[in-house]
């Protein structure tokens, strides 16, 4: 097994740069991220239909959805999302628990704010350390003279 893996070790193309490495990286780390780690599960919920109201009390959004003869109000407020009231939408619940539900859409299921700022400030730190690991970074120039410059106890 040691012999395959020496034999087939993967190697990037030579003018493939540890930038657009990390970028890829990031992009398939989050993307399985946002896949599996929804809640309700995107894979095991179901789907109704919704319909949004504002409620005065709290000044925000809700929406309003029924499960078989129960209806359900979850928290449909979202800075980013712009609903109307009497807009209908779909809502994505977990039918073990169908009082959890979240309205199904890009900026309220699938992304949302506090996640996308920390997986953008990790995309930084991984940008700031391949740049510190590869050099790139450093002020010093360096002539080739001195790249080939023996010390004293090479041959």
């Amino acid at each position: 097994m040691v012999l395959f893996a020496l034999r087939f070790s993967f190697t990037l193309p030579p003018k493939f740069s540890v930038y657009k490495t990390i970028i890829i990286l990031y992009i398939v780390c989050f993307g399985c991220f946002v896949l599996f780690s929804r809640s309700p599960d995107y894979f095991y919920s179901e789907q109704a239909r919704g319909f949004i109201q504002f409620n005065r009390s709290n000044k925000s959004m809700e929406a309003y959805y029924a499960v078989g003869n129960t209806s359900y109000i979850v928290n449909a407020s979202h800075p980013l999302t712009k609903l109307k009231h009497g807009e209908a939408v779909t809502i994505i619940y977990d039918p073990s628990m169908p009082e959890k539900g979240v309205v199904y859409s890009l900026w309220s299921y699938w992304i949302s704010l506090p996640e996308l700022a920390l997986s953008v400030g990790l995309l930084a730190v991984l940008f700031l350390s391949s740049v510190f690991i590869t050099g790139k970074n450093s002020n010093i120039p360096y002539t080739p003279e001195q790249l080939q410059k023996k010390r004293k106890y090479d041959l």
